[in-house]
């Protein structure tokens, strides 16, 4: 998974999904994100939690979207798991602290 603090949403490939037992589809509920390069629709899918950096957040809605050939991860993390909590990155010591 990679941090991304310039993504409102968190994404996992279709992969990582289908390995977790959901199969977002054609029939898949969908939303607008917009890329640096362009606006698109990507299927939604509602897990029934989501963990990540010692946090878990349960009924979590996640994007589902195969990311670029060679990039070597399953998903991004984006800003709505942080909702309700405080996240500090500290950049020069290499330290991030969610509570």
């Amino acid at each position: 998974m990679i941090l991304d603090t310039g993504a409102a949403f968190t994404a996992l490939t279709n992969t990582a999904l289908s390995l977790a037992g959901y199969t977002p589809g054609s029939s898949s509920p969908r939303t607008t994100v917009i890329t640096a390069s362009r606006i698109e629709q990507w299927p939604v899918a509602r897990v029934r939690q989501f963990a990540t950096l010692g946090h878990v957040r349960t009924d979590f809605q996640v994007l589902a979207h195969n990311l670029p050939m060679g990039a070597g991860v399953d998903g991004v993390v984006g800003l709505d798991f942080f909702a309700g909590r405080k996240l500090c990155l500290d950049l020069r010591e290499g330290i991030l602290e969610l509570t």
